[in-house]
């Protein structure tokens, strides 16, 4: 066939696609599903765990951090008890951005059904951040048993932070009921996508005094390391953590949220936010970890400095030790 009477067919077929579109936009959205990234990651129980492993029956898999509105979410989520064909509960996992003691408290704090629940730990958000862009949190993506997005809440009426954990969850369970949820392989969302207007701004993290970083860019992370602590011997770690904007503009901070109750965080040079960080402005921010409310163990905590978008950290601290028993 010559490229004269190509043409004809050509045209006849995008007529046809946007035909589709305008008289079956389910359709269309489907043709943007994807797979969901898989990942392998440490659990709560101490062995490796991969999202591959729920293959074959409907799933949800969480991004939490354990604040508010993660509280909210699983609390919700552990009252719903939803159940497949078969009468099991459906599975969920849950990508956690703070410590095994953290999690493990979380679990047992929103009432989740431990059976039913596999929680990872992500400290260091590459699953959340690289593969899913689940920042901020809680977000939730409903899988099918192909593992393919059935729906995830990252729309104007479902965004993170912008409607309270039982609502979230009416969604999800919306989506649960579903025949995708089932096996086709069609979505009713489109799936990972970011928020409009979200250009890509970070403070730089400085090291010294303790502070040793790792990554670059808005990959870098500041690490202190407090080494041993006797319990008793004193009752807080405190570690003041310098960040530069090395932008060209003003950067806004929004938030300087920690990954747990224990630990607290603040700038130094504003104590209300949000607050503007200038062009070459260096800032201090002081985060203190509360050793009475942690029982002897690994001790990792993080703490994550956000714009007033909270979609992306502008900044990220980690600080770790051991605590053991005193004598």
């Amino acid at each position: 066939m010559n490229s004269t009477k190509r043409l004809p067919l050509l045209i006849t077929i995008v007529v046809l696609l946007l035909s589709l579109c305008i008289f079956s936009p389910i359709r269309c959205v489907a043709a943007l599903a994807n797979t969901a990234p898989n990942f392998s990651l440490a659990g709560i129980d101490g062995k490796q765990h991969s999202l591959s492993e729920v293959s074959g029956k409907p799933s949800v898999l969480f991004f939490f951090c354990g604040c508010k509105w993660c509280h909210s979410t699983a609390e919700s989520w552990a009252k719903a008890r939803i159940q497949d064909k078969d009468l099991s509960v459906i599975r969920t996992i849950i990508v956690y951005s703070g410590d095994a003691a953290d999690a493990q408290r979380f679990l047992i704090q929103t009432g989740l059904d431990s059976p039913s629940t596999t929680i990872l730990l992500d400290q260091y958000l590459h699953v959340t951040l690289d593969l899913y862009q689940a920042e901020p949190c809680p977000r939730v993506f409903v899988l099918s048993k192909q593992l393919s997005i059935v729906y995830t809440n990252n729309h104007k009426n479902d965004y993170p932070r912008t409607i309270d954990g039982s609502e979230l969850i009416q969604h999800v369970v919306s989506a649960l009921t579903l025949p995708i949820a089932e096996g086709s392989s069609s979505a009713v969302q489109p799936p990972i996508a970011s928020p409009p207007n979200t250009p890509e701004v970070f403070l730089t993290p400085i090291a010294g005094k303790g502070v040793t970083v790792t990554g670059n860019g808005s990959n870098a992370i500041a690490h202190y390391d407090f080494g041993t602590v006797t319990q008793g011997a004193t009752s807080t770690v405190d570690h003041i953590f310098q960040f530069r904007n090395n932008t060209p503009s003003p950067v806004v901070i929004g938030n300087i949220q920690p990954s747990c109750g224990c630990t607290t965080a603040a700038a130094e040079e504003s104590s209300v936010v949000p607050f503007s960080v200038q062009p070459s402005q260096t800032i201090n921010i002081l985060v203190s970890v509360d050793l009475t409310q942690l029982i002897p163990s690994p001790v990792d905590k993080t703490v994550w400095i956000y714009g007033n978008s909270e979609f992306r950290p502008l900044g990220v601290i980690d600080v770790n030790g051991t605590l053991v028993a005193g004598q």
